[in-house]
């Protein structure tokens, strides 16, 4: 079955959920979420690095060529390394710039939304980055969460222990859609274990957390979809 098909029997829909001020832990946890990680900021001086040893390089190869001044030639490597150096950082700088503006936007309005749901049926997706689930919430609603979040209790209040429960309240970001809170209350939904290919959800999910409309059957039913065992 095509991308296409399948992301028209699920697709992502805007629900007005009631929102409510930031209270100051989460207002850490997002200002947490919108830095850029250690990860990141290691590729991010490799990048700048490796672009100015390039310049280095081709301003040094200069040095070689038939009748050239070797001064003039050290000369052109030394400002090759100097300005893609510069370059790279400055596109660096932009980049990260509009990968957190989302998150500062959130912090400066100060706002969370207040994702309140019932789960009825709960689908473990798996990852190796990170968890991801799927859970089927009435009214033909499914909402979508993934993130390392969930690996860490302090994210959670109310119920202790298994993930998911019958009732979760998220505390999500709008425009980030950053997860900084979630209550669970009742009693643990048994999971079902599936593998899904990515082209199922196409550009639906970008959150997250984020809420679909479409159902678990129709969508555990297109092709490609594998149970596992749990």
């Amino acid at each position: 079955m095509s991308a296409e098909a399948a992301t028209g029997t699920v697709r992502h829909i805007d629900v007005p959920w009631p929102r409510r001020p930031l209270t100051p832990i989460e207002r850490q946890r997002l200002a947490h979420a919108g830095h850029m990680g250690p990860v990141q900021l290691l590729w991010a001086i490799l990048t700048v690095a490796i672009a100015s040893v390039v310049g280095f390089g081709l301003g040094q190869l200069s040095r070689f060529s038939p009748g050239e001044d070797v001064a003039r030639a050290t000369t052109f490597g030394t400002l090759s390394f100097a300005v893609l150096g510069v370059v790279t950082a400055v596109i660096m700088a932009i980049v990260h710039r509009n990968i957190t503006l989302p998150f500062r936007i959130d912090l400066y309005f100060g706002h969370v939304e207040v994702v309140d749901v019932t789960v009825a049926r709960a689908v473990d997706l798996g990852s190796v980055v990170s968890p991801a689930w799927l859970l089927a919430v009435g009214e033909g609603r499914l909402v979508f969460v993934c993130g390392r979040w969930l690996l860490d209790p302090a994210t959670f209040s109310g119920e202790a222990g298994r993930f998911p429960r019958q009732r979760l309240v998220v505390a999500r970001a709008p425009v980030s859609g950053a997860v900084v809170g979630i209550e669970q209350r009742g009693e643990p939904v048994p999971p079902e274990h599936y593998d899904l290919p990515d082209h199922l959800f196409g550009t639906v999910v970008s959150r997250d957390c984020d809420v679909m409309e479409g159902t678990l059957d129709a969508l555990l039913s297109l092709g490609g979809a594998e149970r596992r065992r749990g």
